[in-house]
């Protein structure tokens, strides 16, 4: 291979890994997500703070996608219902956690995100 083609080749092999970037993070509070700016670049919503816990976020940095499994407590249900839209099962968009045939599961619209909270078991989902 000539210097000119191993060069093409090179670059395009940086453009390939360069577009793709993933960023995943886990966070014991909602506190240490705020200390590592998740919430300040928009990746979580702030209506899990203060009181989100056992967080953990995927985020694609090119598409500004994301998503989050969290483990959410009264308090914050409460805060949902009063900061965001509840969506009825058929209004409600997929989401990439396949929760619309699952009982129990309350999905709301904050903003840019959607929420799901399965209180029963504890579990809340974000994505945007």
């Amino acid at each position: 291979m000539n210097k000119s083609a191993a060069t093409v080749a090179l670059m395009g092999v940086a453009l390939v890994i360069g577009c793709n970037e993933q960023r995943k993070a886990t966070y014991d509070t909602a506190a240490s997500a705020a200390k590592d700016g998740a919430f300040d670049r928009g990746w979580l919503p702030d209506v899990l703070l203060p009181d989100a816990s056992d967080i953990s976020e995927d985020h694609d940095l090119d598409s500004n996608r994301g998503e989050a499994r969290f483990q959410p407590t009264a308090q914050l249900e409460v805060r949902v219902k009063q900061q965001c839209s509840r969506l009825p099962r058929e209004e409600a968009p997929p989401g990439p956690f396949h929760l619309q045939s699952q009982p129990g599961i309350d999905q709301y619209k904050c903003g840019e995100f959607m929420l799901a909270l399965d209180m029963g078991h504890k579990r809340g989902y974000m994505w945007h």
